[in-house]
């Protein structure tokens, strides 16, 4: 259902002083923009986000950067909940980056430092090849694309959908792969690596993304990946110190939403062995895990289309499914656009099991294809995640489910309708010049 945030309420510790109703002084200090500003008794100093961006040519902390800016936007639009950003800055964002997959010393740095050079230089070398052959990823695409004229389950609206769309996609990907081969190297590589690998080093790589995302989360509330302490040198560090988290909200985007869903999956799977047959350090690990983990959000998540397209192989068992009660109903938020063509409601029974993720609209101001990446701008999204990274003692901001079903179709349809005619008319432009071009010599 989709939903439109409504603000109830202004916790009474917020009240306003004179230096949030006038501008302050160039001697006083009230904007805690940094982290490591937030007083350490501040309800807000335990709380953190972990973000695991999607696919393409990513830099580390790029897609960290663009939620932090959407977040200080969210905050300027409170209001007169504006007071919550003088108490503290936006949440602390961790960055679950898995990107770099390309560099074997970033991604097996235990082993790069037993190679000697020679062969370091080697197999280096073999990653390149490996990962970077465009022509065998778009081989590779244009063989998925036949699975689109297959999806019997889907309504009669989209098969007309996904018709149309096996031949554009099979044109863009040959334009691509003439004219930005490195598109289709960074971009759709990094969805053939993971959701296909082919021999014994692409698929240990998918299996290190996996693992490197996990520990990168686990780090944040000071335990590694067999739950027991880190040492203070490991832990994360804020204006030089050791920090730990106790309240985090996971947040995921794009194909780093199917990475997030197979790593949880591991987490959880890996906490009930230790909470079976673990030390008693492991086993108050695992304690502390699930106490930390808030909240699963995903945003433009391909998560339903990934279990039809790819039934096996690809998923693993979703574990979290059994502590659904303990985290209560809205434990995974989905935010999904008609008119972001990777994303949509989440309720796939392969995905989902027992329990079906709370699937959220995202408001109407975004364009076809441009909806996808809208998330980071669009205050519903921010204003949620905020809420919930901080709990209602410090932001509190109630979700009204207003949208019906009913209406919630007709968005549907009517996204359909707009990606049938942006479609159709990329056939007819491509279509028409050849047309004329064969034609006329014969009027």
């Amino acid at each position: 259902m989709s939903t439109s945030p409504t603000r109830e309420r202004r916790s009474s510790s917020q009240a306003e002083t004179p230096s949030e109703s006038t501008r302050p002084r160039a001697w006083e200090s009230v904007y805690r923009w940094h982290w490591a500003q937030v007083p350490p008794e501040s309800p807000a100093s335990k709380c953190g986000i972990f973000l695991v961006h999607g696919m393409g040519d990513q830099q580390w902390v790029e897609t960290a950067a663009q939620l932090r800016n959407g977040f200080e936007s969210a905050f300027d639009s409170l209001g007169d909940d504006r007071a919550a950003s003088r108490k503290t800055p936006p949440p602390f964002i961790q960055e679950g980056y898995w990107a770099d997959y390309d560099s074997l010393k970033e991604s097996f740095p235990d082993e790069w430092k037993r190679l000697d050079k020679p062969k370091q230089k080697f197999f280096e070398r073999l990653w390149q090849i490996r990962l970077f052959d465009t022509s065998s990823t778009n081989r590779w695409f244009r063989k998925q694309t036949w699975k689109l004229l297959g999806i019997l389950n889907a309504p009669p609206r989209a098969r007309v959908l996904y018709v149309l769309l096996f031949f554009v996609a099979r044109f863009l990907l040959r334009v691509c792969s003439i004219f930005l081969p490195k598109t289709v190297a960074t971009v759709f590589g990094d969805v053939r690596l993971y959701l296909e690998p082919h021999g014994e080093i692409e698929k240990a790589i998918v299996q290190r993304i996996d693992k490197r995302v996990g520990e990168d989360f686990l780090r944040m509330i000071g335990l590694d990946w067999n739950f027991t302490k880190l040492p203070s040198k490991k832990k994360i560090r804020i204006d030089g110190k050791p920090f730990e988290f106790e309240r985090i909200v996971w947040v995921a985007h794009s194909l780093g939403s199917v990475i997030s869903y197979n790593v949880l999956s591991d987490l959880f799977a890996r906490s009930d062995e230790f909470e079976c047959t673990g030390t008693a350090q492991q086993k108050r690990g695992v304690i502390k895990f699930r106490r930390a983990l808030r909240r699963f959000v995903t945003l433009g998540s391909p998560l339903d289309k990934i279990a039809t397209l790819f039934p096996r192989n690809v998923l693993r068992p979703w574990k979290p499914a059994q502590y659904s009660n303990g985290f209560g109903k809205r434990w995974w938020v989905n935010f999904y656009h008609v008119l972001d063509p990777v994303s949509g409601a989440l309720n796939h029974p392969e995905i989902c099991k027992r329990v079906e993720p709370h699937n959220y609209h995202m408001s109407i101001g975004h364009g076809p294809g441009v909806a996808h990446t809208g998330y980071w701008k669009d205050p519903m999204v921010l204003e949620y995640i905020l809420s919930r990274t901080y709990g209602k003692d410090m932001l509190e901001l109630m979700v009204d489910d207003n949208w019906t079903p009913g209406t919630l179709t007709v968005l549907a349809t009517l996204g359909y309708l707009i990606w049938f005619a942006l479609i159709l008319g990329v056939l007819l432009g491509v279509m028409w010049p050849i047309a004329k071009f064969v034609v006329e010599p014969i009027l």
